[in-house]
C-alpha cells in the first residue's frame, strides 16, 4: 500500500504547483478577453498531473527541481525528511515528522504514514458511497420519465436540465420548459454531448476524490466546471448566426429560480454557476483573431511548461566544461579552477561498467549516467554533494577535449579497481597539451594524495584455518572500519557494530551479508560525544585463498534515495531482505556494542557521566509528578542511559543495595533499568527501591 500512497503524494504535490499556475494563466487569459475553452484545456494538464506521472524532462519546466518531495524511503529513515526545494517548507515540515526510536519495534514514521493512508482510503469510500447513493436517488426520481424525441427526456418536478450516463447518454428536461428556453437549452446540452464533457466530468470527479485531502485540486474542479460551462455557452452563441445574449440569458435566469442545482453525482451532469453565465453571455464578444492567436499561444506553452518536469543541468554544464578546457591556454591547471561548475567529486569508470553498478559505487541515482564502450573514450562524471551535475561520455575527437584522471605510475586494474575518484579538495594538477585539433588534460599530481575508495581492494587479513567463525567475524569487523575510516573528518575513535544476517559461499567467493553501525566519537575520561554514524546493510565478498587469507573483493552499499530499499532487494537474498531494510531492528544493540568499546579503550568514568545524566532527568519539569513526564522532557538523555547499557545498570544497582531511593531519583533509574533488561514493570511500583526489592526476590 505504501508503493501507492508515497507517490500518489507525490503526484498530489506537483498537481498542487500546476493548479497555481492555471490559476494565474486563468487570469491572464480572462484579461485579453480569450474565449473560456482555452482556460478549460488548461485544466486537463491538472487532472493528467494528478492522474499518472510526467515521464519527459524540458528546459522551460515550471515545476520545481524536487518533483517528488517525498522519498519512497521515508518509512525506514532514521532522521525522516521531505526535499520540496524550499527551505520553509522543509524546515517546517521536517521538524514535526518523528525520528527512529532505537528501542522502538516500528519507525514512527511508519506509524504515522499507516494512519495517514487510512485516513486517505477511508475518506475516498465514503466519497464514492456517497456519490453512488446520490446517482440512485436520483435515478429513482426518473422514474416516469417521458421520450421527448431521440435521447431528450421530459420530467416533471425536475429543477434543471442535466446528462445522466456514460455509454448511452440521455438529456433530461423540465417538462414545463417554454419552447425558446427548450431550444437554447438543448443546443447548449447537445454541445456537451458532442464534446464528450459528461465523461471528462467523471474522470475528473473521480481523480479528485482520490486526492480528496488536497484542497487545490477541489479548487480545480470547481473551476474546471465553471469554464466548461461557460466555454458551451459561448459555443452555443458563436453558432448561432443572430445575437441570442438576451433570450439565452433569459433561459438561464428562468432555470435559477426554479430550484437547486444537482451536486454530488457526477453521472448526472447538472448545470450550475448560473450568475457567472449569465454575466459571461451578458459580455460575450466574437473574440479577434490577435486574441484568439495570443490565447492559443500563451495556453500551448502553459501545457509544455507545466506537462514536462524541469530538466537537469547536466547537458548545460557539459557544455560549459567543453568551453572552459578548450580555452584554456597554460601549460599546466588546477583542475579545480578549470570547471566551470560546482562539484565536490569527480569520477572515471572502466568501459563496459553498467550505470546500475557506477549508481552503486557513488550512492547516487541518476538518469543521466551512461556506459563507456572503449578505453579511448572520456568518462568522467561530476557530482556536488548526493547529485550527478556532469556526465561526459565520448571520444575525444567529437568532445576537442581529453582528460586523463589516472596518472602515471598506478595500475589500478592490478588493485582490482573500476573507478577513479578525485574530490575537490585535493587540488588535482594536470599538465596541458594543446594540440591542433584538441587539447589534453593527463593527470599529473594531487597535493593531497587520495586513493579512491575502493583503494584498500587486495588487501590481506590473515585467518587460522581452524580458528572458525569467530576470525571471519574479525576479518568482517576490520573490513567495515578500513572501508569508513575516512567518512568523518575530525575524531578520537572509530569504533564498529555489526549483525552478520547471512553468509554465502561460491567456488572461492565469500559473500557476508550484514547490518554494520559505524560511528565516530570524541571522549574525555568523564564525557563521551558522537562526532558521525552510519547505519546500513552491507554485503561484503571475499576471495577465500587457499592459505587461509581474505581478500576482500567487493564492499557493497545500498543506494541512497528512493533506491535505497529497490536496490537492497536486488542484493539481498530474499529470505533476509526484511531483516536489511528494517534499519530499527539492530540499533539499540548496535549503538550499546560501539559505546562499550569507546568506554573500554578510553577507561572512561561512566559513573560520572550517569550521575549527571540522571541528575539532569530529574531537574525538570519542576510541577510533574510522574517520572515519565521527566523522562519524556529529556529523551536524549535517556536514550542515552539506555546506550550505556550494562554501566547504568552497575550503576543504578550499587545506589539500590545502599537502598533509600524512594524518590523521584530511584524510580527514574527503575524504569531505565528496566527498559534496559526489557522488563518494563517499574512503572507499576511506588518507588524505585520498592521494584529493586521485588526485583531481587524474584
Amino acid at each position: 500500500m505504501y508503493d501507492i500512497f508515497i507517490p500518489l503524494l507525490n503526484m498530489s504535490y506537483q498537481a498542487g504547483i500546476v493548479i497555481c499556475f492555471i490559476i494565474l494563466a486563468r487570469f491572464l487569459l480572462k484579461m485579453i478577453g480569450a474565449p473560456k475553452k482555452y482556460a478549460y484545456y488548461l485544466w486537463g494538464v491538472a487532472f493528467i498531473r494528478m492522474i499518472c506521472p510526467v515521464p519527459f524532462e524540458m528546459v522551460l519546466s515550471l515545476l520545481p527541481k524536487k518533483t517528488k518531495p517525498i522519498s519512497e524511503t521515508i518509512l525506514y529513515e532514521q532522521i525522516p525528511q521531505i526535499h520540496t526545494g524550499s527551505s520553509v517548507i522543509d524546515n517546517t515540515v521536517n521538524h514535526v515528522l518523528p525520528a527512529a526510536q532505537p528501542m522502538a519495534s516500528v519507525n514512527p514514521m511508519q506509524n504515522l504514514i499507516f494512519i495517514a493512508q487510512s485516513i486517505w482510503l477511508v475518506g475516498l469510500i465514503l466519497l464514492l458511497i456517497y456519490s453512488a447513493v446520490s446517482y440512485i436517488r436520483l435515478k429513482y426520481r426518473l422514474v416516469g420519465s417521458v421520450k421527448f424525441k431521440d435521447n431528450i427526456y421530459l420530467v416533471d418536478h425536475l429543477e434543471t436540465p442535466f446528462i445522466l450516463g456514460i455509454v448511452k447518454p440521455r438529456i433530461y428536461i423540465p417538462s414545463n420548459l417554454k419552447q425558446i428556453e427548450m431550444e437554447y437549452i438543448l443546443q447548449h446540452e447537445r454541445t456537451h454531448l458532442k464534446r464528450h464533457d459528461y465523461i471528462i466530468k467523471l474522470i475528473s470527479f473521480l481523480t479528485v476524490s482520490v486526492h480528496w485531502f488536497n484542497p487545490l485540486a477541489w479548487v480545480a474542479f470547481v473551476l474546471c466546471c465553471k469554464d466548461m460551462e461557460m466555454s458551451c455557452d459561448e459555443h452555443v452563441m458563436k453558432t448561432t448566426k443572430e445575437d441570442i445574449r438576451k433570450e439565452y440569458s433569459t433561459s438561464l435566469l428562468s432555470l435559477s429560480v426554479r430550484g437547486r442545482t444537482l451536486s454530488g453525482t457526477p453521472l448526472a451532469f447538472g448545470e450550475g454557476n448560473t450568475k457567472g453565465r449569465i454575466k459571461n453571455v451578458l459580455q460575450y464578444k466574437k473574440p479577434a483573431k490577435v486574441t484568439v492567436i495570443v490565447s492559443l499561444i500563451l495556453v500551448v506553452i502553459m501545457v509544455i511548461c507545466l506537462l514536462s518536469n524541469p530538466q537537469s543541468n547536466v547537458k548545460r554544464n557539459n557544455r560549459n566544461l567543453k568551453e572552459a578546457i578548450l580555452n584554456i591556454t597554460q601549460d599546466q591547471i588546477d583542475f579545480n579552477a578549470v570547471v566551470p561548475f560546482e562539484w565536490t567529486a569527480v569520477y572515471t569508470f572502466d568501459p563496459y561498467l553498467p550505470s546500475e553498478m557506477q549508481e552503486e559505487i557513488m550512492g547516487i541515482r541518476s538518469d543521466d549516467l551512461v556506459e563507456s564502450v572503449s578505453e579511448g573514450m572520456v568518462h568522467l562524471v561530476f557530482v556536488n554533494k548526493d547529485e550527478v551535475v556532469s556526465c561526459i561520455c565520448a571520444y575525444p575527437d567529437a568532445l576537442g577535449y581529453s582528460v586523463n584522471l589516472r596518472g602515471e605510475g598506478i595500475d589500478y586494474k592490478m588493485l582490482n579497481i573500476n573507478y577513479k575518484k578525485l574530490t575537490y579538495s585535493e587540488d588535482a594538477i594536470f599538465t596541458v597539451k594543446n594540440l591542433s585539433d584538441m587539447v589534453s588534460l593527463d593527470y599529473k599530481e594531487s597535493r593531497n594524495q587520495t586513493q579512491s575508495s575502493e583503494s584498500e581492494n587486495g588487501k590481506e587479513f590473515e585467518n587460522d584455518k581452524d580458528s572458525g567463525a569467530t576470525d571471519l567475524e574479525e576479518v568482517v569487523s576490520q573490513t567495515i572500519l578500513t572501508e569508513n575510516q575516512d567518512v568523518f573528518p575530525r575524531y578520537d575513535i572509530e569504533v564498529e557494530s555489526h549483525t552478520t544476517l547471512k553468509t554465502e559461499t561460491k567456488d572461492n567467493l565469500l559473500t557476508v551479508y550484514a547490518m554494520v553501525l559505524v560511528q565516530a566519537f570524541n571522549y574525555t575520561k568523564t564525557s563521551i560525544s558522537e562526532e558521525g554514524g552510519s547505519h546500513m546493510p552491507v554485503a561484503l565478498t571475499f576471495v577465500v585463498k587457499d592459505d587461509g587469507t581474505y581478500t576482500l573483493q567487493e564492499y557493497w552499499r545500498p543506494m541512497d534515495g528512493s533506491y535505497f530499499a529497490s536496490s537492497i532487494k536486488d542484493k539481498f537474498p530474499a529470505d533476509i531482505y526484511e531483516d536489511a531494510i528494517d534499519t530499527q531492528k539492530y540499533i539499540y544493540e548496535h549503538i550499546k556494542a560501539c559505546y562499550k568499546q569507546v568506554i573500554e579503550h578510553g577507561t572512561i568514568n561512566t559513573d560520572v557521566i550517569i550521575e549527571n545524566l540522571i541528575s539532569k532527568i530529574c531537574s525538570s519539569p519542576a510541577a510533574a509528578s510522574s517520572p515519565q513526564d521527566y523522562i519524556k522532557e529529556h529523551e536524549i538523555e535517556y536514550r542515552e542511559l539506555l546506550y550505556y547499557g550494562e554501566y547504568t545498570l552497575d550503576y543504578c544497582f550499587a545506589l539500590f543495595k545502599e537502598g533509600g531511593q524512594d524518590g523521584l531519583e530511584g524510580q527514574v533509574m527503575a524504569i531505565v533499568c528496566g527498559a534496559i533488561m526489557g522488563n518494563h514493570s517499574a512503572i507499576n511500583f511506588k518507588n524505585g527501591q520498592e521494584w529493586y526489592d521485588s526485583f531481587i526476590q524474584d
